[in-house]
């Protein structure tokens, strides 16, 4: 079903299914066409939500991400030596 405002082979399913079978998925909607396009969701029975992006927070997921990732290589590095010196 071609819909209006949708963007050509966009949509992704996320991996992720409740026990009731409901799957999550992601479609990308031109910006013009949101609203008509939530409205429509909302009168067959889906539900959805937008999702602005946002550089800024997501660069600095990024950088506690990495930072984080910094922090458990250490602590993984430091059990592994005491592991070693103890057994």
């Amino acid at each position: 079903m071609q819909i209006p405002g949708v963007v050509p082979e966009s949509e992704r399913y996320l991996q992720h299914e409740d026990n009731e079978g409901n799957q999550l998925w992601r479609v990308t909607i031109m910006k013009d066409y949101v609203q008509d396009y939530s409205r429509l969701l909302k009168k067959i029975g889906f539900q959805n939500q937008a999702f602005t992006f946002d550089k800024k927070a997501y660069d600095e997921n990024k950088k506690l991400e990495s930072e984080l990732k910094s922090q458990m290589d250490a602590l993984n590095q430091r059990i592994k030596q005491t592991t070693n010196f103890n057994f």
